[in-house]
This record gives structure tokens, sequence and C-alpha cells, in this order.
């Protein structure tokens, strides 16, 4: 208890406290036996913060978020992205209860990341619809938060666990994507599987974001080969992991992973990154896939277009913005307000998002929101960038390739309407890092 007054919250993980939480947690179970979903929800509860006080709770989200979210055909209640979240709340509510061991750039961020959530839960209160609507958003902010403050917590070790976790997420997205590449290999050969299409591994979620996810993990491969030491089973590494990013077919993964790529060669060599801008486009003229990927985007009519309706909605959604600039409409409320005819014609599944992060916050929370939002980014950004200087992971790429993306989708930040539950799971996993990464560059001060 005195640890608790004192802010230290720190749990060994010894067999009697181990024994103790199994004890807790068969409780929780009898007690609420006649209730199994209040019963898995506690559980979740229990495991969130017990990880989070034993400092494992990053390992564990990086190891099984992805999982839970691009092969939701896992038994139950392995598949409860709800139960996920919970965890994820619970371990964030634990680690702000140490703010008083909060690192000042950890802190700093915290605050940033809080300054947004305030201006985005005001927004939606004063354009209040419905619950599942207008503040659907704000906990998902949490959520973000809570990634946040998990890694801060946890970068507190130093840079060596900031590596360690690192790697592990590279060998998790290494586990995704080959897992990929086999069911592509198996709908090739014997369902008649068309790389030109998108792979849909689970129908409720967008190929857009499988790839940004396997993109992440192929910025921060390529940094491991052009540090010194690099071995051969890198480059392998490299090879798969970019075979798998073709096959998802996804647009904004292809920009986050080749801006976050000529982030690194610039800095080694311009001459070489200008070499690889101009393979890049001869690739994207020359190879059939790719060229037909890229023109579905410039000539209306073709399959899988989306850019003019990308540009309806974005119309629309100014529009909807200088009707009310300062705190905007309200998170949640643009697929209710739009009247766009290319956002209509889209279809439901295609309007939960403006489809631009930067967008979406401007006509959800207005100025105010996009100021916070943008000072939280550069400040975080600005934090992978100190880090980076030391120990050369491809974060700070990373992160410059997922703002280049956010352009065309919620990749920094969940659209409330958009899968949100789901992809705050994968895009959450940055924040940990940025954690991670900014609490241990001040302790290493």
């Amino acid at each position: 208890m005195n640890g608790l007054l004192a802010g230290r919250l720190d749990l060994p993980l010894t067999g009697r406290n181990v024994a103790a939480l199994l004890g807790l947690a068969t409780l929780v179970g009898i007690l609420a036996s006649r209730a199994p979903d209040v019963a898995l929800a506690l559980l979740a509860l229990l495991l969130g913060a017990s990880l989070a006080l034993s400092r494992l709770l990053g390992a564990f989200l990086l190891l099984l978020s992805p999982w839970v979210v691009i092969f939701p055909q896992l038994p139950e209640p392995l598949a409860r992205l709800d139960l996920v979240a919970l965890a994820v709340l619970a371990g964030g509510v634990v680690c702000l209860l140490d703010a008083t061991s909060l690192t000042r750039t950890g802190g700093r961020l915290l605050a940033l990341g809080g300054l947004f959530f305030a201006a985005t839960l005001v927004s939606a209160l004063i354009h209040f619809r419905s619950l599942s609507t207008s503040l659907k958003h704000p906990v998902l902010l949490l959520i973000y938060l809570s990634f946040l403050a998990i890694g801060e917590r946890e970068g507190r070790a130093g840079e060596p666990r900031v590596i360690r976790a690192v790697s592990l997420h590279l060998f998790t997205v290494v586990t995704v994507a080959v897992t990929l590449l086999v069911m592509v290999a198996a709908w090739a050969n014997g369902l008649g599987f068309d790389l030109e299409q998108r792979v849909e591994i689970n129908p409720a979620l967008s190929g857009g974001f499988l790839g940004t996810y396997i993109a992440g993990g192929v910025i921060l491969c390529f940094a491991r080969l052009n540090r010194k030491g690099a071995r051969g089973s890198d480059l392998l590494v490299f090879l798969v992991l970019a075979s798998a990013l073709v096959a998802a077919f996804a647009r904004s993964g292809w920009i986050l992973a080749a801006v976050g790529c000529l982030v690194i060669v610039w800095r080694r060599s311009r001459p070489l990154a200008l070499a690889a801008m101009v393979f890049v486009a001869l690739a994207a003229a020359t190879i059939s896939p790719l060229r037909e990927r890229v023109l579905d985007q410039i000539i209306p009519g073709r399959a899988y277009n989306t850019i003019f309706l990308r540009t309806g909605i974005w119309q629309d959604a100014w529009r909807l913005w200088r009707a009310s600039p300062v705190l905007g409409t309200g998170p949640g409320n643009f697929y209710f307000l739009t009247s766009a005819t290319a956002v209509r014609e889209a279809g439901a599944d295609y309007i939960g998002s403006v489809h631009n992060n930067y967008l979406e916050v401007l006509v959800d929370s207005g100025l105010v929101g996009l100021v916070v939002f943008l000072w939280w980014l550069s400040a975080s950004l600005r934090a992978l960038g100190r880090a980076e200087r030391r120990l050369r992971l491809g974060l700070l790429p990373w992160g410059l390739g997922l703002a280049a993306a956010a352009l065309f989708g919620d990749f920094l930040i969940a659209a409330p309407q958009n899968n949100g539950f789901a992809t705050v799971h994968l895009s959450g996993l940055f924040w940990l890092l940025t954690g991670m990464a900014a609490s241990a560059g001040d302790s290493a001060k």
C-alpha cells in the first residue's frame, strides 16, 4: 500500500504474486458464473492490470493484438476485441497511477494526448447524437493514451527494453506476413485468387490496415539492413515482408513503406534516395499488377477506383467544417451529415471515415482539435527523432510514413465509424513503441 501511495507501482513476478492473481481470477469467475460476459470482462481487466504491474503488458500486446484483429476466426473468447481493449484500458490506468515517476518527454506526450482527448470530448458533448456515435471516438482515444502510457512506463527500464520490444514486434509482423503468403498461395492454387485484388482475410477489415501493419515491419527491417553488422537473415526477412506487402495490395501500405524507406536512404545518401524514387516509379509503370493498381486510382470507372470517391468525401468534409470551424461537427457525425453524391453511391461501409486523418480531426473537432493533434504528433515525432539518433531502429521513418499514409486513411488515429475497435489494436502498437522510445530516451540522459 505504501508503494501505491508513493506512486511506485511494481509487482515482482514471484510465485506468491502469481498464485494470488490466479486465486483472484478464480474468485471473479465464481462470482460471475451466471454472467459469462461479465466474468470475461472482469478477467480482461484483471489480466491487463496484472500484466501492466509486471511490465509485461507491452510484450503481450505486441504478440497478440495483430492476430486478434487480422484473423477473427480465432475461437472465443480470443477473438473478442472488446476484451483486449479492456485489458489495455486497465493497464493504462495502472500506468497512469504511477504518474509521479513519469519521464519528462513521456509525461509531455501523455499531457498533449490528454488535451486532444479533452478537445474531442468537448466537441462530442456539444454535438451529442447518441452514446454509440458521439462517445465512441473519445473511448478510442483513451485506448490510444493507454497504449502510450503502457509504453512510457515499460520504457523506463532503458533502451535495451525498447530494442527488445521492436524485435518482438518485428517477429510478430514476420509471422503474420508468412501466414498471409501461405494463404495467398493456397488461394492462387485452389481458388483462383487474383493478385490484382486485395487480400481480404477479414471482411470487416480493409486490406489497407493489414498493408500498413506489414509496411511498418518493412521499414523496421530496412533500418536493420542499413545498420552496421547487418546479417543475411535480415535481408531474407526483408524480402519476405516486401513480398507480403505486395500480396496485400494495399496502396496505403505501399505509401507508408516507400516514405519510411526513403527517409532511411535519404539520411545515408541523397543521390541513392533519388535513384530509389526513380526505380519505384519505373516499377509502378512497368510491372503489370502494380501499373493496373495505379491506373485504377486515376481513371474513372475502373475496378477498385477510390480516389474519385474520396475526392467527393473530402469536398463534403471541407463544407461541413466551414459550417462549424472552431469545434467541428462532433466525432462520428460525418456519416449522418454528409450529402456528397459520390459518398452516397459508395455505400454505408465506405463513408464511416473521411479517409484522411487530418481532415477527419478537422471536421470532427474543428481547428482546436486539429491544432492540438498536430502538436501531439509533432512532439511524438521529435521524441522518436531523438531516440533514432542513438538507436537507429527505424521508429522515426515509421512515424513519418504513417503521417504520410494518414493523408489517405485513418492510420494514426482510428476513425470512430470505420472498424475503430479493430484498427486501434494495430495503430496502437505504434503509440506503444513511441511511449517506450520517448521514456527510454529520457532515462538514458
